[in-house]
């Protein structure tokens, strides 16, 4: 399966039948694999890509001074939109729905809490391991930044309204803004870190980008395992108080 970074970075990059006016292949300068410059004519969209190149060829006036950063052209957040596969839309408005009705007050069962916190924290640690699969401190930095923000949430007292029925096995959660905004924050860091590092590939190499990633990603993962952890203590202790009671009565 395709991750989102290379999707960005396989519908970012321009077609071989436009008119390129230069074109670096991977490895022309040494110590950069992936090293290339992007110069689009006016016909193609405006998204230009420079890097420190080696010398230009005869007749290619517009690369003797390349410019080593990336050159944000009006219409490139158009382009980026346009190209973004249609899925991502449909994960987005997914989200979107999930996470409003988690502003309205309900009643559900234990496997609704749980289901959508373990889904999204699954999403995050993907949106980790693909970008950086072998660097453990970036995991070490999502999985404290999961935990510490979790246990935080979960010492937080709930919200007035929130009961638990053991006989129906069925929580009451009042509305919440929080879910949605965990929701849509894991979407855009997904979103943004795939964008980035197809722009900047150098990036994926870079300490202080992916710890801030990928403590990005653990910290809005806690705060929803942290809402699911706290619903599992009320049933537990819900379920518990309700057996040691009925085991007193049968004893008196």
């Amino acid at each position: 399966m395709m991750d989102w970074t290379d999707l960005c970075r396989r519908n970012l990059a321009p077609s071989r039948s436009t008119c390129c006016r230069c074109t670096i292949e991977a490895g022309a300068v040494p110590g950069h694999a992936s090293l290339s410059v992007w110069a689009f004519g006016d016909e193609s969209p405006a998204l230009h890509r420079t890097s420190i190149a080696p010398r230009a060829k005869a007749g290619h006036s517009h690369c003797q001074t390349p410019s080593p950063t990336t050159t944000l052209e009006p219409d490139m957040l158009l382009q980026i939109i346009q190209n973004t596969p249609r899925w991502v839309f449909a994960l987005f408005f997914a989200l979107l729905w999930l996470g409003l009705r988690q502003t309205l007050s309900r009643q559900m069962p234990l496997q609704r809490a749980l289901l959508p916190a373990l889904a999204l924290t699954a999403l995050s640690l993907y949106g980790v391991m693909s970008a950086w699969p072998t660097n453990t401190l970036v995991l070490l930095c999502w999985l404290k930044a999961t935990i510490t923000v979790a246990w935080w949430v979960r010492r937080q007292p709930l919200p007035a309204g929130t009961s638990y029925v053991p006989g129906l096995r069925r929580f009451t959660v009042p509305g919440s803004w929080a879910p949605l905004a965990a929701m849509l924050g894991l979407f855009v860091t997904k979103y943004s870190v795939g964008v980035a590092l197809a722009l900047h590939l150098d990036w994926t190499q870079g300490t202080a980008f992916a710890v801030g990633c990928a403590l990005a990603y653990g910290a809005f993962s806690g705060l929803l395992l942290g809402r699911a952890w706290r619903l599992c203590s009320l049933a537990w202790q819900s379920e518990r108080g309700t057996s040691h009671w009925a085991l007193n009565g049968n004893v008196a």
